[in-house]
């Protein structure tokens, strides 16, 4: 049986194919920078904004994500992913999505690496199109580096949006919406703060009772 957000990625490329491809405005993407901590988790964050002075009208998201690592060690996307993306106030369909409807927003799989892939997408729930103008979140993707080949301090993973058949924008008339650059990405580091931020902090904290007494006399 196809899903709903099955229908909604069909509908969605067949319009592309149907428009040729062609659209009059692009949406600039940004995939966000992440430090965890080795063994923990954490999240990036993918948001849009228009490069059109009247904003982007978008209805239909689709995406496919890819994590990739110059060493044998593995950061993979939490399975399943906790969409707790979509319950803030600057997703880009916040309070009108199917996503949280007939969740996941995304589901992972493996291409290269085990959990090295997210393949999902969303839509309004009504139909109706949004406009993107400012940043606004398009995904919060969630990371785990507690992995078969754990990674260590110091090393670096690349999360990139792969420029597939999986990745685009609709408006409400199935009129494909450009983005840009296609293949965004941004780099999670693996990482404990220096020694020389903890000794900051310690300075810090020990200064206060100082500051407040001072305030006193």
């Amino acid at each position: 049986m196809i899903s709903l957000k099955q229908s909604v990625s069909v509908v969605v490329w067949c319009g592309l194919f149907a428009t040729g491809g062609k659209a009059s405005a692009a949406l600039l993407l940004t995939i966000g920078n992440a430090a965890i901590l080795p063994g923990g988790t954490g999240f990036v964050d993918v948001t849009v904004a228009s490069d059109n002075p009247s904003g982007d009208k978008v209805a239909f998201t689709s995406f496919e994500f890819r994590i990739t690592s110059a060493g044998a060690t593995r950061l993979e996307f939490i399975n399943p992913q906790t969409d707790s993306g979509t319950g803030l106030s600057n997703y880009i369909f916040f309070g009108n999505s199917v996503a949280t409807l007939f969740p996941p927003l995304g589901n992972v799989s493996t291409k290269s690496a085990p959990s090295d892939t997210l393949i999902g997408g969303d839509s309004t729930n009504n139909g109706a199109d949004v406009t993107i103008a400012g940043p606004t979140l398009m995904a919060r993707l969630d990371l785990s580096a507690a992995t078969a080949l754990p990674p260590a301090n110091g090393d670096h993973f690349t999360i990139q949006l792969v420029p597939s058949l999986d990745t685009g924008f609709l408006d409400s008339q199935l009129n494909p919406v450009r983005y840009s650059p296609e293949g965004a990405s941004g780099t999670v580091t693996i990482g404990v703060p220096e020694p020389a931020s903890w000794a900051l902090s310690l300075l810090a904290l020990a200064t206060l009772p100082l500051v407040r007494r001072r305030r006193v006399e």
